[in-house]
Formats: C-alpha cells, sequence, structure tokens
C-alpha cells in the first residue's frame, strides 16, 4: 500500500516534468522559424539574406513658383516642352512636400534637344533664403539629342554642403545660353547612386586623398598642434561629412588617427637622429599638446615607450 501511494505521488511530478518538456521544445522551434525569417534557404541549401530595401525616387515637377526666359508647357503624358526665350532661361521644380531620403543624390532626367544645353546649372534654394548664387553648381553640358535619352549628374556632396533636400527646399535648373531652344524633359528625379557612380565617388576620393597627403607631409602641416579637421576640409574643398569619409576610406582611421600617426612617425625619425632630445621635446616638435599623449599613441604604434626607445637605440649606437 505504501508502494502504491508512493506511485501516484510521483506520477503528477512526471507529468509535470514532460509538460515542461513539450513546452521547451515547441519555443525551440518557435525560436527556429523565427530565424528563418531572417536568413532564407533556397532549393539548393545556400542561405541568402533577406531583400536590400530598395529606397524609391523622388519625382519633381516643374511646378515651383519662378521662371525666366521660358514658355513652360506640360503635356498629356507628364512631360514638358522648354522653349527658352532669352540667353538666361531657367524654371524650378516644386517645393519639396517631405525630406528628401539622404541616400537620393543623383539628378536624373530623360530629355530630347536638337541643340543641347551649353551649361546645365543648379540652384540648391532653401525655404529660408531661397534661391541663392552661392549655393549653386555646374552640371557640365548636355549633349543633343533627337531621341530620348538620359541625363544625371551625382549631388551628394552639394546636399551635404548646402543643407539641401528637406522640407519646402526646391531645385531651379538653368538650361543653358541658347535662346530659341526647345527641350522636352521628363522623368525629373533624385535617386540612389548605382554601383558604377559609388565607385566614381570612391577614385575622387583616393585621387583628393593623394593630393591632400602631399602637401600635409610635404608642408609638414601635421607638426602643427592646433591643425584642425576644418582646416584639411578646407583646402580640398569638402564639407566636414565628405572629408571624413574619404579619410575613413584611406586610412582606415579617423582625422585624429591620421595625423597621430604622421606625428609618431616623426618622433621615432628624431629620437633616432637626436638621442640627446628629452620626451618632452620630442612631444613638443612632433606636434603633440602633451608628453601622455606621445608616450600613448608611441607605446600603441611601437610597443615601448619612448623612453625605452630612446635606451635601445643607446644601446644599438
Amino acid at each position: 500500500m505504501e508502494n502504491l501511494k508512493a506511485f501516484f505521488m510521483r506520477r503528477p511530478e512526471r507529468l509535470l516534468g514532460r509538460c515542461g518538456m513539450l513546452f521547451l521544445m515547441a519555443f525551440f522551434v518557435m525560436n527556429l522559424s523565427s530565424c528563418n525569417d531572417d536568413f532564407i534557404e533556397d532549393n539548393g541549401g545556400e542561405i541568402i539574406p533577406p531583400e536590400e530595401i530598395v529606397i524609391p525616387p523622388v519625382y519633381m515637377l516643374l511646378d515651383g513658383p519662378y521662371k525666366w526666359g521660358v514658355v513652360l508647357t506640360q503635356n498629356e503624358d507628364s512631360s514638358y516642352t522648354i522653349e527658352t526665350t532669352n540667353g538666361d532661361p531657367w524654371a524650378t521644380a516644386g517645393l519639396f512636400k517631405e525630406d528628401v531620403p539622404e541616400e537620393c543624390n543623383v539628378l536624373e532626367f530623360e530629355y530630347q534637344t536638337e541643340m543641347g544645353m551649353s551649361n546645365l546649372e543648379l540652384f540648391f534654394a532653401d525655404a529660408k533664403d531661397g534661391i541663392d548664387a552661392t549655393h549653386s553648381m555646374s552640371a557640365g553640358s548636355v549633349p543633343a539629342s533627337t531621341d530620348w535619352a538620359s541625363f544625371s549628374v551625382r549631388l551628394k556632396k552639394y546636399r551635404q554642403e548646402f543643407d539641401w533636400g528637406k522640407v519646402k527646399d526646391f531645385l531651379r535648373l538653368d538650361f543653358g545660353d541658347q535662346p530659341n531652344n526647345i527641350i522636352q524633359m521628363r522623368n525629373i528625379r533624385l535617386r540612389t547612386m548605382n554601383d558604377e557612380e559609388k565607385q566614381e565617388e570612391e577614385d575622387e576620393n583616393k585621387k583628393i586623398f593623394k593630393e591632400l597627403n602631399r602637401i600635409v607631409v610635404q608642408d609638414q602641416l601635421y607638426l602643427s598642434p592646433e591643425l584642425s579637421r576644418e582646416d584639411l576640409a578646407q583646402i580640398v574643398h569638402l564639407n566636414n561629412a565628405r572629408f571624413a569619409r574619404m579619410i575613413k576610406e584611406n586610412t582606415g582611421t579617423n582625422f585624429n588617427g591620421y595625423i597621430n600617426e604622421l606625428r609618431i612617425n616623426y618622433a621615432i625619425q628624431l629620437l633616432k637622429q637626436h638621442p640627446n632630445y628629452t620626451i618632452r621635446a620630442i612631444a613638443d616638435e612632433a606636434g603633440f599638446n602633451s608628453t601622455p599623449i606621445l608616450y600613448s599613441m608611441f607605446k600603441k604604434k611601437t610597443g615601448m615607450t619612448p623612453y625605452e626607445f630612446k635606451k635601445t637605440q643607446e644601446s644599438l649606437g
């Protein structure tokens, strides 16, 4: 009887244990299903990531508040016929109803014109100051074409520099200096950069950095403790955001890391050439504001303190 009682006493515990195990197994299966939402397995067994988010283009109409030297007609197919009446024809697009995504950095449109456009100029107008001649760029000439052709220009630098693309900002387009020109335009839009355009920007950054680095090294600008990121950005005429990205792409570090690397290399040269210099003198000569900063950066690069390096050089001498 006691054995039978013990059996029934243990039975609820066994049932609870089994229920608990079933619950854990169900939880595990649900988690596996959740993981499959992020990575999908195709028929070949290959794990592929989810599709990349596609940012749609922002379309613009030439229905802005200002125009000059043009007769502007919107056709039934939503294209525009632009007839220039003087040597300074231009029109404005409508005001943005919402902020333009920062990734939409390419202006593109389709066009037809027998005469072409000698120089397409763009003015980045904002809600506060309107059209400002200093907030503009030349997009170059637009070739003549009797068939529908595409024209595009990258705006990333100018969008960042002029902080343009917010609600109620707008774009002014100047259509060259030719009167009596007939231009057809359609699908005027701001879109994201394609792979080719991204590569073009990267190549430009490499070229700019090469020239900047030549100036910084040749003129030993890095030896000035007062040197700032803004100082170098002005040399190459880049805004702070693009300058920081250029430094990162070409050095793998930021502005401070780039300049401190040059300073440490110079400090190493000084320690080799002038073993009688004090560590404080080395720090001052190399452009460091303090000796502790030199010690920290020096040990990070060489694995030794400046004092230890100095002693090593003396023993080799």
